[in-house]
């Protein structure tokens, strides 16, 4: 066999050739059908996976709607309970399917997950901050564990599914206010004329009109947005306060910023805007400009207080445009004394004013949430004509505060309490602290903020620029140069005891059923009481400054000039109240809004 011949030979044929192609294609092509067979697998293990975890997601969320606020035990097993609901829920969602776990409890951040009593569970060592059937149930959790049927039966592993999904109800939230009766939109009381003293002078007509404002409502969340302050978190109020939009905020941005939110939630708010437009345009420029505190806390004032306690639950809370006016306008009144003289109190040589030193509040959060009257304060100044006798006299109401004690969710309309404690009322009498000297007769050295009648921290009225000290009160030439003079500090009114509202305030109805407010009385006293220790006070003051200047017929003779003038004091006094519109130990409540909480995925 020569050269050529054995390589011939040797050399592959056609058929050998082909036979080894097919054997490498083949080898590719069933490499590749088992990648795409393992791939297909896990695939629908990934999709299986995603469908049971948004199976888990929806029926948590349906069964904490569920949980009654804010979490009473019992509720869980319920026919129309959170397990029924969120079973429910997924065989909508995922027809069949059985949920391993559903567990009403207790979700906080704080809260740190107990270890898994089943050692080999897929779900050990997850940290979810849920705590079964703890106290009080405010979260819903579902767990599903599955291993779905294979696509491979020669595809070995771990094929379990373990989802698990936590939801958790916001904490029921209210919206209320706490208020003396001086700010009742009502003819002849301080607000038409505390708006009046910034450019409003409202007819009776407009009047009805604005009462209107307390059927509309916008939540803060609403008016966030309106400012260009989008918030959908946890609230923190130094930071909002400190934001150009809000720091800047002047009574005019505010009802701009408060028909914004009208608008943009729609509904038939064309009769409210109009009404704030109306009001808005009557304003003087400087009340127009002048600065509003949006937010405020315990210890700092503002309209809204209690957000910052609460989260974002607090922003849907509703509250009317009525109250949001009114603290705004009480704002907006600054400094400026609000003159009594025409309104009712035009008794010959008695001057009359009030101020209203902070503003009222509107409280919004969860139980213990408060809310605070207006401090108001006012000034008399009595002087007959003829009589040589000037009395100045401060009448101080501290703020009464009102505390949230209860929200009730399963009532058919849900209800909440309010704890109130009446404000103290201190009267003073003699000379304050912007009055120059014993016998500074000035009006305008009297009627100014810095006066004020208020005990210091041991409860006293301290005879110092500070506090209140001896004024000439009596200065009669017919009577051999007679002059007295008195300072007078009394506590009238100690603050009362927590009365909470019995039975508790319904969410307001339309038309108003009169169930979402009422009037708490604590003790009170009236004019004459407060006049009759005023006088005795007085009386005593005198006593000391006579000495031994034949007392006793000077002293009758200056009893016979006080006492009409005591009279007058009464008098005044009384009708100073009732243009207040205030009745000492008396204080308005009403409930604005409830929200019981909406779910949320927390885990």
């Amino acid at each position: 066999m020569n050269a050529a011949t054995m390589r011939k030979a040797f050399q592959p044929s056609d058929r050998r050739r082909a036979r080894g192609s097919i054997l490498v294609n083949t080898a590719i092509a069933l490499s590749l059908i088992a990648i795409t067979l393992v791939g297909t697998e896990l695939g629908y293990l990934f999709y299986m996976k995603r469908e049971l975890q948004k199976t888990a997601d929806l029926a948590a969320l349906a069964g904490a709607q569920k949980l009654t606020p804010p979490g009473d035990s019992g509720t869980c097993s319920a026919s129309d309970g959170p397990q029924n609901a969120a079973l429910a829920s997924a065989n909508q969602n995922f027809p069949g399917i059985g949920l391993t776990e559903m567990k009403c409890g207790h979700w906080d951040p704080a809260n740190a997950t107990p270890a898994s009593p089943v050692p080999d569970d897929c779900f050990i060592g997850t940290d979810d901050h849920f705590l079964p059937e703890a106290f009080p149930e405010n979260a819903f959790r579902v767990r599903i564990k599955k291993t779905p049927a294979t696509l491979l039966p020669f595809f070995e592993g771990n094929r379990n599914i373990c989802v698990q999904a936590v939801a958790a109800l916001d904490a029921p939230v209210a919206a209320f206010t706490v208020g003396s009766r001086l700010l009742r939109l009502e003819d002849n009381t301080l607000l038409p004329n505390l708006l009046k003293a910034i450019g409003l002078d409202l007819s009776p007509t407009d009047l009805l009109s604005y009462r209107g404002l307390a059927n509309t409502s916008i939540t803060p969340a609403g008016l966030l947005a309106a400012l260009g302050v989008p918030v959908t978190g946890d609230l923190n109020v130094g930071t909002l306060n400190q934001l150009a939009s809000i720091e800047g905020l002047a009574l005019g941005g505010l009802i701009d910023a408060t028909v914004i939110a009208l608008q943009n939630q729609g509904g038939t708010v064309d009769a409210s805007i109009a009404l704030l437009r109306q009001l808005q345009g009557g304003l003087s420029a400087g009340a127009v400009a002048a600065k509003v505190k949006l937010f405020g806390n315990e210890t700092s004032p503002g309209i809204l207080v209690g957000l910052d306690t609460t989260g974002n639950a607090a922003l849907n809370s509703k509250v009317d445009l009525l109250s949001l006016v009114t603290a705004g306008a009480s704002i907006a009144n600054g400094k400026n004394l609000i003159a009594i003289d025409n309104l009712g109190i035009g008794i010959l040589g008695v001057q009359a004013k009030a101020s209203v030193i902070e503003p009222p509040s509107i409280g919004i959060g969860g139980v213990g949430a408060i809310a605070r009257t207006a401090q108001i304060r006012a000034y008399l100044r009595i002087t007959p004509p003829l009589l040589g006798l000037d009395l100045p006299l401060i009448l101080e109401l501290a703020q009464s505060t009102g505390e949230l004690k209860n929200i009730n969710c399963k009532a058919p309309r849900h209800n909440a309490t309010i704890a109130v404690s009446s404000s103290q009322v201190n009267v003073c009498l003699g000379r304050f602290h912007d009055m120059t000297s014993e016998a500074d007769s000035n009006s305008s050295h009297f009627f100014t903020e810095n006066n004020r009648c208020a005990p210091n921290s041991s409860g006293a009225f301290p005879d110092s620029a500070e506090g209140v000290r001896r004024h000439r009160i009596l200065n009669v030439l017919g009577l051999g140069a007679v002059s007295a003079s008195a300072r007078v500090g009394l506590p009238v009114l100690a603050s009362q005891a927590p009365v909470e509202t019995n039975p508790p305030l319904n969410v307001p109805s339309s038309p108003s059923d009169g169930t979402s407010q009422t009037t708490i009385t604590a003790t009170g006293i009236n004019p004459a009481q407060i006049v009759s220790s005023a006088a005795r006070a007085v009386t005593d003051g005198i006593l000391g400054d006579l000495g031994g200047q034949g007392l006793g017929l000077l002293l009758g003779t200056i009893t016979g000039l006080l006492k009409p003038v005591f009279d007058i004091l009464s008098q005044v006094l009384a009708a100073l109240l009732s243009t207040l519109g205030i009745s000492i130990g008396q204080t308005d409540v009403s409930l604005l809004s409830v929200d019981c909480g909406v779910a949320k995925l927390v885990h």
